[in-house]
């Protein structure tokens, strides 16, 4: 997860270890727990892009997707629906 290689394969601006991450979280929580009332919140800059865009389905893909997941789960017995 820390590779120039992951981190290009997965966009990223650079790579960053789980670590890293967890530093960089922490760090965020102290600030942002003794900033002042009303401030905007500190947000760590984090390498991987700022907004990913999501897949929309449509109701029918939906309704495929959910019956093939009952017909092959493993846990075809406990039924939502």
């Amino acid at each position: 997860m820390g590779s120039h290689t992951f981190a290009s394969v997965a966009g990223w601006d650079y790579p960053m270890t789980r670590a890293e991450m967890i530093a960089m979280a922490s760090y965020a929580h102290a600030v942002n727990s003794v900033r002042e009332q009303g401030s905007t919140p500190f947000v760590p800059p984090w390498p991987w892009p700022e907004e990913q865009s999501t897949e929309t389905i449509t109701p029918e893909d939906r309704a495929l997707h959910e019956a093939q997941l009952r017909k092959y789960s493993a846990f075809g017995q406990l039924r939502t629906k």
